[in-house]
């Protein structure tokens, strides 16, 4: 999952405890935030999050699930 010196390091800096923060990544995981990698092992932010530099401007992409009901 995440080494262990960057989970001390995020509990440090967030305050989230150990608990919490390993189910902020089973949620962020199960909601598409964080994608498998390449590297066994490895999670990476969902490129789809990640803003699009275009010259001066930036562009952020929204995908909307909508529920038939």
């Amino acid at each position: 999952m995440i080494s262990a010196e960057n989970r001390k390091y995020l509990t440090s800096k967030t305050g989230i405890t150990p608990d919490n923060l390993s189910r902020y990544f089973s949620k962020f995981k199960d909601l598409g935030f964080l994608v498998k990698g390449k590297i066994d092992g490895q999670w990476l932010v969902n490129k789809i999050l990640i803003p699009e530099l275009i010259k001066d401007r930036v562009q952020i992409s929204i995908i909307l699930k909508v529920n038939e009901e």
